[in-house]
Formats: structure tokens, C-alpha cells, sequence
């Protein structure tokens, strides 16, 4: 507050240095000085002992980036060993689940034409289990065996050259997919194939599994409030380091932009979104979505945008909104009010958004958003500024106004003098202090009213 009137105080005596027109930069000078002040002397909140940043990690897996924000560090772990202890885990993930890896636990299994039952981790194993279960609850909507239709459409790490497969080549690849033909144990972890050509594909609920892996990695270090993200699939714990809690926005499922279409709170909570406006091909001026449908082969071809799935762990919330995807969003939001999910979803039509949710995402919106507009906090920015721009211009205008509505300026009337009012007076009349030099002027327009100009000759 000091420092601020401090500041004010050194502006006014500039300003009243360079306006010197009489006593009148003096007057403009403290009303300015006075609207400084007002900003100045807002409520403020009594100073307290420095509280130390909040921590930001960032970092690269699955093809993405991951982000974690913790506000208070226990004071016995240094960040440097939290953020290796991170990266070592995704790391390690990444070893067991991807398919990109060559020597990872899934692309051995995948390479493997044997039918006996294959070793794999324990995490791996809750994985495809949990999987397994989405898989059945969904009669085959979710199926993590569709790997060979997500290669044979060039989704996969197996790239060849674009072009669209045949039905034959379809009809051929589909039976080689079916959540019914994998077999899971978790004692001890193994997995087994029934046909030598299965492979399976953990993109749909690996990386939601690796949000989950990391808030147990930071409980397990005493850290109670973090927010945790890998590629939009979201953990939170805890609360800000202000109390409040976290925060979220959803996207607008539209290709090229960066819209914000809904605001939620989220504590204690997974959120997971799944769309097709990021990942897709377009062959032919057609867009072919890399969500397949294990049910028949193709490429979604629907309105939903994208659903977003709250849950206790990230994990579920991930396969689900793929699920979602798949099912479509008639179908998809009768199976979400079925399993008692919480969820969104947003429907295209042309540059049309909507959207509709069940009860228990409601809960979570910080403010309904109409299912048309288009939400930019840049926007929200510009519009205040301008406001405060034209707000401090017209407090300007209405202070020079009061204080020149009785002087005139030094040596004229301001162009006042050549102008007449409705009975023809000059309206320098209208100054109630005018100046020696603005009476004379005005007796000078007077004798010439009263004489008329002389014709010039010819």
C-alpha cells in the first residue's frame, strides 16, 4: 500500500511539472493521484509469511507429455529425487505395457505364436484383468485384442504405406480379434492366448494406469495434494496450495483448435477424455477415426466428439471413454446411465456443439456452459482490458470536463469565440471567469456584427 502511494505521489509531481497551465495541471494531477489511490486501497489481504512455490514437473511418455503439480513437498524429499522417481516409473510402464517398445511384456507376447501361458508382471496382469472386466460389461465394445484392425488401419506402430483395406482383408482381420479368446491370471500373473495370431493393444487404459501409478508413488512419499496428468487422463488428491480445489477444463472436440468448452472441479477424482478430433486419418477427403470398433472392424463413424468419464481411479475412467467412443452417443450414454458412470459427452453437428451428461458429472461443473458457445479465456482477458481502458478514459474525460467547465485557456477561447449559439452570441460567452484577452476578443466580434463588411471592387 505504501509502495503504491509512494509510486502515485512521484507520478503526480511529473504531471504537474509538465501541466503547467495555470493551477489546472495542479487539479488534473490529484484527481489522477485520487483514482491511483482507489486502485491502490482495494482490500487487501494482510501480508503473511512466504510460503514456498508450488513444485511443476514435466516430462515426455507414451507419445505425450506427462505434468504433475504438487503444492508442499514433505521437507525430507528433494524434488530432483521425486522427479527421477517419476520418470523411472513410467519408464518401467512403458518396459511392461507398450507396444512400440520391441522388447516390452506386450509386444513379446504379441511376436509369441504360443498358445501356453506367458509370464508377465503383476501390474500387467491388473491391467488386462480390469480390462477383461470393461470388455464383458460392454459386450466386446472395449477389447484390448483389437490390435491387428488398429494396425491393418495404419493406427499402430506397424506402419505401411495409406490406403484403405478391403472388406475381404477386414473380414480376414476380424478373426483374429475377440476379448473372449485372451485368458488372464493374476496368481500367478500370466496370460494366454487361444489363437496363435491374438495380439493385444493397452493404449486404451495403460496410460490412465500410469496416473494412477504415480498419485500411489506420491502417497506413498506422505504427499496429500497433487494433481497428476498424462496426456488429458487426470488424477487429483488434496487441495491447491490456497485451500481451494482443483480445476479442470474440456476441451471442444474440434480439430486444429484449442477451445475451452466446460469448467469442472475435481478432488479426490480421475478424469479421463477420449475423442477423435486428435488422432485420425483422412484419405479420399473422407476423416477415418482411429477409434475401431472390435465389433466390426471399421473406424467409428459417428457425431461424438468425445466422452469424458469421472471415476475413483484413472484407470476405469480411461477404458470406459474409450468404450464410449465405440458405442456411440445414443448407445453410449444408455450403457453409461446403466453402469452408473459419470459422464460427458459432446456431440458434432457441422460446426454445432452439444452435449449431454449424467447427473453425477453434473455435480463437478463449476458453471453450465451452453452447448453452442465457445469458450476463450484470451477472450475473457481482451474484453476486461478494453473495459478498463475505456472506463479510465472517461473517468479522464469527466475530470477535465468539471475542471475546465469554469476556465478558459490561456490567450483564446479554445475556438469558442468564432462559434455563435442559437440567438447568434458567441458562445466564448459561455465561460464564467473568461480572461482579459477572451473579453477583448469578444468586443472585437461584437463591432464587427454591428458593422457591416464593406463590398470589395471589382
Amino acid at each position: 500500500m505504501l509502495k503504491r502511494k509512494g509510486i502515485a505521489h512521484l507520478l503526480a509531481l511529473f504531471l504537474q511539472h509538465f501541466l503547467s497551465l495555470r493551477n489546472l495541471g495542479s487539479d488534473i494531477v490529484w484527481v489522477m493521484l485520487f483514482s491511483l489511490l482507489l486502485i491502490g486501497c482495494r482490500n487487501q489481504q494482510p501480508a503473511t509469511s512466504a510460503s514456498p512455490p508450488p513444485i511443476f514437473m514435466v516430462g515426455s511418455t507414451m507419445g505425450t507429455k506427462w505434468k504433475a503439480t504438487i503444492p508442499v513437498l514433505p521437507p525430507d524429499i528433494a524434488d530432483e529425487e521425486l522427479f527421477a522417481a517419476i520418470k523411472m516409473k513410467l519408464k518401467e510402464i512403458n518396459r511392461m505395457m507398450s507396444t512400440y517398445l520391441p522388447t516390452s511384456e506386450v509386444s513379446t507376447f504379441n511376436k509369441s505364436t504360443s498358445t501356453d501361458w506367458f509370464s508377465i508382471s503383476k501390474e500387467t496382469a491388473l491391467v488386462i484383468t480390469e480390462a477383461q472386466r470393461i470388455s464383458q460389461l460392454s459386450d466386446g465394445a472395449f477389447d484390448i485384442t483389437v490390435a491387428p484392425l488398429v494396425n491393418l488401419w495404419n493406427f499402430g506402430p506397424e506402419i505401411h504405406e495409406q490406403q484403405l483395406p478391403d472388406n475381404v482383408l477386414i473380414a480376414k482381420t476380424i478373426k483374429q480379434v475377440g476379448y473372449k479368446k485372451l485368458a488372464v491370471r493374476l496368481s500367478p500373473p500370466t496370460i494366454r492366448k487361444e489363437i496363435a495370431t491374438l495380439q493385444i493393444d493397452l493404449s486404451a487404459i495403460a496410460k490412465g494406469y500410469a496416473v494412477d501409478a504415480i498419485a500411489k508413488l506420491l502417497e506413498e512419499r506422505g504427499i496429500n495434494s497433487f494433481l497428476i496428468d498424462i496426456g488429458g487422463e487426470v488424477q487429483s488428491k488434496g487441495t491447491k496450495q490456497n485451500g481451494s480445489e482443483w480445476r479442470l477444463g474440456i476441451e471442444s472436440p474440434v480439430a486444429n483448435q484449442r477451445a475451452l468448452y466446460q469448467r469442472i472441479k475435481l478432488t479426490n477424482n480421475a478424469i479421463a477424455t477420449s475423442g477423435d478430433y486428435r488422432n485420425f486419418h483422412e484419405v479420399n477427403g473422407k476423416r477415418y477415426s482411429h477409434t475401431i470398433d472390435p465389433r466390426t472392424g471399421q473406424p467409428v463413424d459417428h457425431p461424438l466428439g468425445s466422452a469424458s468419464v469421472i471415476a475413483k481411479n484413472c484407470m476405469t475412467a480411461d477404458a470406459f471413454a474409450t468404450t464410449l467412443m465405440v458405442l456411440g452417443p445414443k448407445e453410449g450414454f444408455r450403457f453409461a446411465k446403466k453402469q452408473n458412470l459419470d459422464v460427458m459427452l459432446i456431440e458434432r453437428d457441422g460446426e454445432k456443439l452439444s452435449h449431454q451428461m449424467t447427473t453425477g458429472f453434473e455435480k463437478h461443473l463449476i458453471q453450465k456452459q451452453p452447448a453452442h458457445q465457445k469458450t476463450n479465456s484470451g477472450n475473457s482477458m481482451l474484453i476486461f482490458i478494453i473495459t478498463f481502458i475505456v472506463f479510465g478514459l472517461a473517468m479522464v474525460g469527466m475530470a477535465i470536463g468539471y475542471l475546465l467547465k469554469n476556465r478558459c485557456l490561456e490567450g483564446s477561447c479554445g475556438g469558442l469565440s468564432a462559434m455563435k449559439d442559437a440567438q447568434g452570441k458567441p458562445l466564448c460567452e459561455s465561460c464564467t471567469h473568461p480572461s482579459l484577452e477572451c473579453e477583448e476578443l469578444a468586443k472585437k466580434h461584437a463591432a464587427t456584427e454591428e458593422t457591416p463588411p464593406k463590398s470589395e471592387t471589382p
